[in-house]
């Protein structure tokens, strides 16, 4: 079986480290050259950390986190709609956990051992032939006036220019 996974996002990323565990190698393109410098903070409720527990990687990642023991809702004005105590509900899962974006991406991505990671690559146009699939790529940053010129190829293996 050939895997390409299209974004190297958080979802891209556990797919191919998951993809890892059972021994299925895959190819993973995203359209940036690197790393988040920055983002959102997040908030991981106990399914999530329960998720990362699965990927063996919740020691390390709740290492860089901050723990979230109660959500207070609050109406527009800040008045007090509920108080809920996460362990009460989340319990049976996990615990629910705070941590920037990009501090879970570069966890997920240096966990990464087999998947051939290619980045500042774009997917243009894939194809479906008997031989399988086609996928052309761009490679990042293009020039002002569109192609670059370079269209590799991807047929289950490692991306090679054409």
């Amino acid at each position: 079986m050939q895997i390409l996974i299209l974004g190297g996002g958080i979802a891209g990323l556990c797919l191919a480290k998951a993809l890892e565990q059972r021994g299925i190698p895959a190819d993973l393109v995203e359209r940036h050259s690197g790393q988040p410098a920055g983002g959102a903070g997040l908030y991981l409720p106990g399914n999530a950390a329960r998720a990362l527990k699965q990927l063996g990687l919740l020691a390390d990642v709740t290492a860089k986190t901050a723990p979230i023991e109660t959500q207070r809702i609050v109406d527009s004005r800040g008045k007090p709609l509920n108080t809920v105590r996460t362990q009460d509900v989340w319990r049976e899962c996990g615990p629910c956990l705070s941590l920037p974006r990009n501090v879970l991406h570069a966890r997920l991505q240096a966990a990464l051992i087999r998947t051939n990671v290619s980045l500042g690559k774009a997917v243009d146009n894939i194809r479906q032939s008997p031989a399988g699939c086609e996928v052309a790529v761009w490679l990042l940053p293009l020039t002002m006036s569109g192609m670059t010129g370079c269209w590799p190829r991807w047929r289950g293996g490692l991306m090679t220019p054409t």
